[in-house]
Order: structure tokens, then C-alpha cells, then sequence
């Protein structure tokens, strides 16, 4: 019994197959570099707007680690969080960050002196401390009283 002409027959349908593949590899190795710079620059829009629309975490001056330390926990779903998972959200966003954990930890400690954030649990050497997001409060820079009490009028008038 003869098998080579069903294994000539074989390696032409491999070899096609292998082509065919290796021009869906190129087209989605393509399609993965569109989408990644894409989502880069959507990601670039998003961090644009983390406090006051003045400054954003892409920027590389004076604050730019606090402010995406901020726009990290304004990502977190929960209202809880510890340094992991702000340190989680950072690395998401951006893989090739250089935030020392010591770094971010000063951030939130600063954060939470601040009263941006709330401290809830001090952490330990074998569990991080706890913290929660406080919400409804907003900072904005006023530049005079007579703005400040505008703001103070809108706001009690919505919550009526």
C-alpha cells in the first residue's frame, strides 16, 4: 500500500493552510497595533478631565503623580480600595509606569490628609491599610467669595 500521494496531497493542504494563517497573523498583528494605539489615545482623553480639566496625568510636570493617582481611584469600581488596587488600575493603564510603591503610598497617605480620600484601616505589615473614596465632595479653585457663594446657592437650590 502507497501513502505518498496522500502525503503530497497533505503537505500542499498544510502548506495552504499555514499561508492562509500566517496572512490572518499579519492583518490581526495589524489590527492590534490600530486598536492599542486607539485605546492609548482614548485613555489620554479620559485623564485629561481627572479634577479640573487643567491638568492631566499624561502631563509630566509638578503633580502629575497625584493626579493619576486620583484618576486611578476614580477608575475603581468600589468605593474601598487599598494601594494594590490603586497600584493595579495604574499598571492598567499604563504597563510601563515607573510608580515606585513607595511613592504611591505617600500619595495616599497625602490624599488622605488632604481629606480626598478617607483613611479607614491603618495597614500592618501583613495587610495594606483601607481607604474609601469620599464622595460628593468637589474642589474648586474660586476666585472670589462672591463665586463661592453662587456655587453655595446652586447647590443648595438642587438638593431641594
Amino acid at each position: 500500500m502507497n501513502i505518498e500521494p496522500e502525503l503530497i496531497s497533505l503537505r500542499s493542504k498544510l502548506s495552504v493552510e499555514i499561508e492562509r494563517d500566517a496572512k490572518d497573523i499579519e492583518f490581526l498583528k495589524k489590527r492590534v497595533a490600530i486598536n492599542g494605539a486607539l485605546l492609548h489615545a482614548v485613555k489620554g482623553s479620559l485623564s485629561i478631565a481627572i479634577r479640573d480639566g487643567s491638568k492631566s496625568a499624561a502631563t509630566r510636570g509638578y503633580g502629575a503623580k497625584s493626579d493619576a493617582v486620583r484618576a486611578a481611584i476614580n477608575r475603581l469600581p468600589d468605593s474601598r480600595f487599598t494601594i494594590d488596587d490603586v497600584e493595579r488600575e495604574i499598571f492598567n493603564e499604563d504597563p510601563k509606569s515607573d510608580f515606585k510603591r513607595a511613592k504611591l503610598r505617600t500619595a495616599l497617605w497625602t490624599l488622605a490628609e488632604k481629606q480626598e480620600i478617607k483613611l479607614l484601616k491603618k495597614g500592618t505589615n501583613t495587610e495594606p491599610a483601607e481607604y474609601e473614596k469620599i464622595n460628593g465632595v468637589i474642589r474648586i479653585k474660586r476666585q472670589s467669595e462672591e463665586d463661592a457663594q453662587q456655587t453655595l446657592k446652586i447647590h443648595s437650590a438642587s438638593n431641594l
